[in-house]
Parts: C-alpha cells; sequence; structure tokens
C-alpha cells in the first residue's frame, strides 16, 4: 500500500502538491479566523482598562450636583466623575460636535493622545483624531463653534489630536439632535470654558469589575446590579432613562 501510494504521488505530484497546498490554505484561514475575534476582544479589553472606561453613564437633562454625585458615591465600590457635555455646531463645515469639558484630574475615560498634547486653558481646544484624518484640521489651526449659552467662547485653537475609550467605533460618534443629526467629531475644551452651574452627567466605574471580559455574560449581569444600586440612590426625575452601560 506504501509503494502503491508513492507510485501514486510521484505519477500526480503536480496534483499532489496543489492539493495540498489548497487544504494547508484553508486550514490556515479557519485558525486565523478563529483567532481574529478572541484577540480583538483581548485588544479592547486591555484599551479600556488601561484607559479606565466608566462602566455606567447617567444623564439627564435637569443636570447633576455635587451632592448628587456624592449620592452615587454612597454605592459601594463607586468612582464617580461629573461630566459637562454639550453637542454644538461647529468647524469649516458647521459639524455636530459632541464637547466635552476636560479636567486634569479626572481620571476616567483617559483620552489616548494621537498628535499635540492637552488643552491648558480656557482657549484650547484637543479634536476628535478622526477630524485630523477626515477633515484637514491641523495643529494651531483655530475651531469655531457656534453661540451657545452653555459656552463662554467660540474660538479656540486646535493644540492635539485623541482617540476617546468611549469610541471605539470610528465610523460612528453617536446621534445628534443638530445639523444632520449625527455627532461628526468628539472634541475637549477646559472645563472652565463652560458656563454651566452642573454637570450634564455623571460617569461611574467600579474597579472591582475590571477583572472580567467586558463581553461576557458575567461582566453584563454584574453591571446590571450596580445600576439597580445606583438607580436606588437618584430619584427617578433625574433619572430621564438614560443609565447606560458604556461598555
Amino acid at each position: 500500500m506504501i509503494k502503491l501510494l508513492l507510485r501514486t504521488i510521484k505519477n500526480s505530484l503536480g496534483r499532489f502538491i496543489a492539493i495540498s497546498l489548497i487544504i494547508m490554505l484553508g486550514t490556515l484561514i479557519f485558525v486565523g479566523v478563529k483567532a481574529t475575534g478572541p484577540a480583538l476582544n483581548d485588544s479592547l479589553q486591555a484599551t479600556v482598562v488601561k484607559h479606565h472606561l466608566s462602566d455606567l453613564e447617567i444623564l439627564s437633562s435637569q443636570g447633576f450636583t455635587e451632592t448628587e454625585l456624592k449620592t452615587v458615591r454612597q454605592v459601594p465600590g463607586a468612582q464617580v466623575e461629573g461630566v459637562l457635555l454639550q453637542n454644538v455646531l461647529g468647524g469649516k463645515n458647521r459639524d455636530a460636535i459632541a464637547l466635552y469639558g476636560y479636567q486634569k484630574n479626572n481620571l476616567q475615560n483617559q483620552l489616548i493622545l494621537k498628535q499635540g498634547r492637552l488643552p491648558r486653558n480656557q482657549h484650547e481646544i484637543i479634536l476628535d483624531q478622526q477630524a485630523r484624518l477626515r477633515g484637514g484640521y491641523k495643529i494651531g489651526d483655530y475651531f469655531n463653534l457656534e453661540k451657545n449659552p452653555q459656552l463662554k467662547y467660540q474660538k479656540y485653537r486646535i493644540v492635539g489630536f485623541a482617540d476617546s475609550p468611549q469610541y471605539v467605533d470610528h465610523s460612528t460618534r453617536g446621534a445628534s439632535n443638530l445639523g444632520t443629526g449625527k455627532v461628526t467629531y468628539f472634541a475637549y475644551v477646559s472645563h472652565l470654558a463652560f458656563r454651566s452651574s452642573v454637570y450634564s452627567g455623571m460617569q461611574v466605574y467600579f474597579p472591582e469589575l475590571q477583572n472580567q471580559k467586558m463581553f461576557s455574560n458575567k461582566y453584563e449581569r454584574a453591571v446590571k446590579r450596580k445600576t439597580a444600586q445606583v438607580r436606588r440612590q437618584l430619584t427617578p426625575a433625574k433619572f430621564d432613562k438614560k443609565c447606560t452601560n458604556t461598555n
């Protein structure tokens, strides 16, 4: 049988090599596809843990005071930070911009600096990396925002570009009631450039959950339990049914 097999291979060597290569190629493709999903999940997990992506983001049309932030901090293990957020029109094409207030001491949702630096005063802005790649903006350019009662200034100098763990999908930046209905870029200015006396929302981070895989059922169940505890600390009117899992 062995002699017959070797004779057959010898007489059809080209066909044997071709079939062997096809099998090898198919195996490699299968292994690659099978490994891609877990590899991407692990990469994303490392990124969100390193940059402290919030486990929950709570938004309210009425805003949150420091007192309410302290109330949520009573949830065991909760680290709570207030966030200033305003959707505004700005840039060359009057794009919808998700504008955040940057505070140096905030630890959650840390920006991934790609070029330049972070804002140091009220007249500086750091833009979404996609604004540089797609919009043609450069460091040193001035970025104009339309007049908004929540903002002190309309003109800011671009000092850097960054990615954010809150926006892992570069194809979308969320929805807006301004412009085309879609947020084009996110941006950060100093929180001192805002006029608001209350926070637009709060971000909640639970260190105890960071060793769990964010795509696992165990993590989802843990976040739901924490969400229920946070809800009990806040009045229904403040919730606006917008308590979301940012992961």
